[in-house]
C-alpha cells in the first residue's frame, strides 16, 4: 500500500477543505454529530443529504 500523498498541485485538496469549512459553518458541528452517535440516534438524514449534494459521497 502506498503512503498518504498530500501534494495539492491541482488544488483539489484546497477545494475540499474550503467545501468542508463552509459546510461546517452552515450545519451542526462535529460535537452535535458525535453526541447523536453516542446516544444511538439514527443517522441525520439532512446532514447526509447535504454531504451528498456537496459531492462527497461519490
Amino acid at each position: 500500500m502506498t503512503g498518504l500523498i498530500l501534494n495539492d498541485d491541482d488544488g483539489d485538496l484546497a477545494l475540499l477543505r474550503d467545501s468542508v469549512a463552509g459546510f461546517a459553518q452552515r450545519h451542526d458541528g462535529p460535537a452535535t454529530l458525535r453526541a447523536r452517535r453516542a446516544s444511538g440516534a439514527d443517522l441525520d438524514r439532512t446532514s447526509w443529504a447535504a454531504m451528498a449534494e456537496a459531492g462527497w459521497l461519490v
